[in-house]
């Protein structure tokens, strides 16, 4: 089967939506399909050597705001060549160009709804304008459209569809290489680095530290150590941004430059060395626009116990008392309470990142994710032969 998929941005950047889009890829590539990723040339030198049989089509774009961006006609046109056509929304610019085009394109459209736009000031404003004129072409355009969890989806913009097309919403959870995301001895090297000593616990955070990812809550968890008085409870962030210095001087003026560790980016590789020199990871994010979480699966199949925001899709991943604790968004107080309930039970935490271990070789096996998803391709292409 050959399969195109469009996503807005794909690494070396660094994000949820093009994470996903390349786990699948690579999954989807290895189930014996062909597979044909079309995303923007952010960037001149975009020579990563990603790991996979998947061709990257990186496209010259000739306007850009942010990670919208608008692909060529042609290109879009070049889509005809394939049998299912996965379109990760939301993908401004180019997303419901695609839809509005579906004369031109013959092959059935499945719409991996990552999030809602939600955004602040001009953008909250701007968002609301295109959902109230895109969301309803989505669902009358796409022939699946795919959520990472029920939870969300009953939460989402889309939610009002749901019901009137419940023969085109599938649920399919993203999903981790339990293989490579697993518990490891802890790297001494950033051990020694970072100067980690035996007695300190560590709260990891993963996430961009971009305009982009502002939901992502890391204010608040920076705020939440400034209240937690041990000096060997100690923090490190793992992301890159342009936020990122505005974070760093958060940091500054609360005190916290012994406790505060900004790593920057990282290779795979490296990020599970982080994952395992961690005792928790924590998820703090703020608003809507958080769908789902990949961080918490990633650190889950590395036996690490998960604090995460009670908002629809990622409280979807915390099961009761096994896994993980749940905070409420915005709530500093609250997640003060969580963090210090995990430092001051040392054993409750090693158990739930356990238990975390077992739900996502049972759950968020990618393997498991990729061959649902290639169930709903041959499904809708039989659906067109009848």
């Amino acid at each position: 089967m050959k399969i195109a998929h469009i996503v807005c941005t794909f690494p070396p950047y660094r994000g949820g939506i093009g994470g996903a889009a390349y786990a699948q890829a690579r999954g989807l590539a290895k189930l014996g399909h062909k597979v044909t990723v079309f995303t923007p040339l952010y960037f001149k030198k975009q020579n990563i050597n990603l790991e996979g049989d998947i061709d990257i089509r990186r496209i010259s774009i000739f306007w850009k705001f942010g990670n919208a961006a608008i692909l060529p006609k042609n290109v879009i046109k070049e889509l005809n060549n394939f049998d299912v056509i996965h379109l990760h929304w939301p993908f401004i610019g180019t997303g419901e160009r695609i839809l509005l085009m579906k004369y031109l394109i013959e092959p059935p459209i499945v719409v991996q709804y990552h999030m809602d736009l939600v955004g602040r000031g001009f953008k909250k404003i701007f968002f609301k304008l295109y959902n109230q004129f895109f969301l309803s072409t989505a669902v009358k355009k796409a022939s699946r459209i795919i959520f990472s969890s029920e939870d969300y989806a009953n939460f989402s913009l889309l939610a009002k569809y749901i019901k009137k097309e419940k023969n085109k919403i599938k649920f399919i959870p993203f999903g981790v290489d339990v293989d490579f995301f697993k518990p490891r001895n802890k790297n001494q090297d950033l051990i020694l680095k970072y100067q980690i000593s035996q007695k300190d616990f560590i709260v990891l955070f993963v996430g961009g530290l971009d305009q982009a990812h502002y939901f992502k809550g890391l204010h608040n968890l920076i705020k939440a150590m400034a209240i937690i008085k041990a000096d060997n409870l100690k923090l490190i962030v793992v992301g890159d941004g342009n936020l990122r210095e505005d974070y760093q001087n958060l940091v500054l003026r609360l005190g916290l430059n012994n406790r505060v560790i900004f790593a920057g980016g990282c290779s795979d590789e490296t990020l599970v060395d982080f994952y395992n020199l961690a005792n928790a990871v924590i998820l703090p994010s703020v608003d809507n626009s958080e769908a789902f979480g990949i961080v918490l699966i990633e650190a889950m199949a590395c036996g690490k116990a998960i604090i995460v925001s009670n908002l629809p899709g990622p409280r979807s991943l915390v099961y009761k008392d096994i896994n993980g604790l749940l905070v409420e968004p915005n709530d500093i107080i609250d997640l003060k309470d969580k963090i210090m309930k995990l430092y001051s039970n040392f054993q409750l935490c090693e158990k739930l990142g356990q238990q975390g271990r077992g739900i996502a070789q049972k759950i968020f096996n990618i393997n498991l994710t990729n061959q649902s998803l290639s169930e709903v391709y041959q499904e809708i292409i039989d659906e067109k032969r009848i």
